[in-house]
């Protein structure tokens, strides 16, 4: 499990972007904040869509509605993202998702 802060860090996001794709619902924290000095956490999973919702945004200009209706696709064949390493049929087009984090 990964705390904002961890996040922020490790995918070199603006803590606000996170917030952003979790208030609107595109990223379900692993664990939400319950009270006043609660953290979220995420998991492995968060922090691939997390990445892939920053990488597709900026590279080829998705919207994130569009991002999120990718991520389900890909999520309804294979719920570990971290074995993602197939090409997915999503609308008219073909997309290939291969991930990997930063270190």
């Amino acid at each position: 499990m990964f705390q904002t802060r961890d996040v922020v860090s490790i995918l070199d996001v603006k803590i606000h972007f996170i917030v952003n794709l979790v208030e609107k619902g595109f990223v379900l924290p692993e664990r939400d904040a319950h009270g006043r000095g609660s953290g979220r956490l995420y998991s492995y999973n968060n922090l691939v869509e997390i990445y892939l919702f920053n990488r597709l945004a900026a590279i080829a200009g998705f919207s994130h509605r569009r991002i999120w209706e990718m991520l389900k696709e890909i999520l309804s064949k294979n719920k570990d993202l971290s074995q993602m390493k197939a090409p997915y049929q999503f609308g008219n087009g073909l997309f290939f998702a291969t991930i990997d984090l930063p270190n």
